[in-house]
């Protein structure tokens, strides 16, 4: 194996894996802005609401889909599966430790 092709098969693992924390990241935020509810977004701060979920979500899952994309161009489709997997479990033990730990903090 060359080193070019080790280093696209790392790169395409990591864009892989963003692509997976883009996408899990998307649901909340699109549900939320579903049920018109409120939940923190770099667009509305602390308290956003229904529309700034809404682009918030829109935009993690654009990126999302450009990464997932990008991976599936420069690799194999099924080598793909696992960092993509990978990174939406990231994101939850993530949304996990902050929900249960880090945003207890404060109050």
């Amino acid at each position: 194996m060359t080193a070019r092709r080790a280093a696209t098969g790392a790169g395409s693992f990591w864009t892989a894996f963003g692509g997976g924390v883009f996408g899990a990241n998307s649901v909340p935020h699109l549900v939320t802005a579903a049920r018109r509810g409120r939940l923190l977004t770099p667009y509305g701060g602390q308290d956003s609401g229904p529309v700034a979920n809404l682009a918030w979500g829109a935009t993690n899952l654009a990126a999302a889909a450009l990464l997932t994309a990008r991976a599936l161009r420069t690799g194999d489709a099924r080598r793909a599966v696992l960092p993509l997997l990978l990174g939406a479990a990231a994101f939850g033990g993530w949304a996990l430790l902050y929900e249960k730990v880090l945003s207890k903090r404060g109050a």
